[in-house]
């Protein structure tokens, strides 16, 4: 596989068997990080509707990790975090698509170029 097989087979294999998307960043309800966007949750059609919201992660719940943004924001902060981790569950598709699509239409112009340059060196002989 080249690089870019190998980047798009990685990316395809982290999303297996993670809760469906989109994933979204919600407030933390309670403990010290109460109405800090620090969670992030899925939404899920399901026939259960006791399940239909699911929290994927709680960042920096119960303490924090490393000294706070705010103090040291070379470390990043918890919201930031967590925004990531929600978009990457759809971004990640996303560019798997997008790559894929990429790498089909360079499949298909380097066999049309095959095709041309064949042709010219057919032609050539004559």
């Amino acid at each position: 596989m080249s690089d870019i097989q190998t980047l798009l087979q990685r990316a395809k294999d982290s999303l297996a068997g993670t809760t469906p998307g989109p994933w979204d960043v919600a407030e933390e309800i309670d403990g010290m990080r109460a109405g800090r966007r620090t969670v992030v949750k899925a939404t899920i059609e399901t026939s259960n509707p006791y399940t239909r919201t699911r929290r994927v992660v709680t960042v920096d719940q119960t303490r924090p990790h490393w000294d706070e943004g705010d103090r040291t924001p070379e470390l990043g902060s918890a919201e930031a975090n967590v925004a990531f981790i929600a978009e990457a569950r759809t971004l990640i598709p996303e560019l798997v698509e997008a790559l894929e699509y990429v790498i089909a239409d360079r499949n298909r112009y380097h066999a049309m170029w095959r095709a041309v340059l064949s042709d010219f060196q057919a032609l050539r002989g004559f």
